[in-house]
């Protein structure tokens, strides 16, 4: 792993990858893509890498690592993924950007309305209510299509987004 140590960008997508190494979580990796995988799980060793972007999109991760949420992360791409909860732990990174879509999401946690999303993708789950503290975020793009959304709250009629899907 010494070779490595510097090493600040890993691309291994398209492959057959199947677990993650622990030990990355002791590199300073910024950006990493690991799209189109066969990941189940995310190593919580990661918690003190300075990643700043990942792409862990159509993989089979079904949950998401509480201890990721002291992370520098700004983007993280984890659609066509199995997940079904999202941590409310998570409220601590500074991302912008998130897409979610396509993937088994039931409910939105609450914590994450003091984050500074800007850009987040949910469409192709199954969620049916939104926050209404969600209406404090500075998001200018939501994409909520193909949800079970029936009501928007209060607090989010009067939101300026500059795109919304729902």
């Amino acid at each position: 792993m010494n070779l490595l140590k510097n090493l600040k960008t890993i691309n291994l997508s398209h492959n057959h990858i199947t677990t993650l190494p622990t030990e990355w979580g002791q590199m300073s990796l910024k950006w990493i893509y690991l799209h189109n995988n066969d990941i189940t799980v995310l190593p919580p060793e990661w918690e003190k890498m300075p990643l700043q972007w990942i792409d862990l999109s159509h993989n089979n991760i079904t949950t998401l690592p509480a201890e990721w949420g002291k992370m520098p992360l700004q983007r993280i791409y984890l659609h066509h993924n199995q997940i079904m909860t999202l941590p409310p732990e998570w409220h601590e990174m500074p991302l912008e950007t998130i897409f979610l879509h396509h993937n088994k999401i039931t409910t939105l946690p609450t914590a994450w309305s003091v984050m500074p999303l800007q850009r987040i993708h949910l469409s192709h789950n199954h969620i049916t209510t939104l926050p209404a503290e969600w209406g404090k975020m500075p998001l200018q793009y939501i994409d909520l299509s193909h949800n079970q959304i029936t009501t928007l709250p209060a607090k989010w009629r009067h939101k300026t987004l500059l795109h919304v899907n729902y």
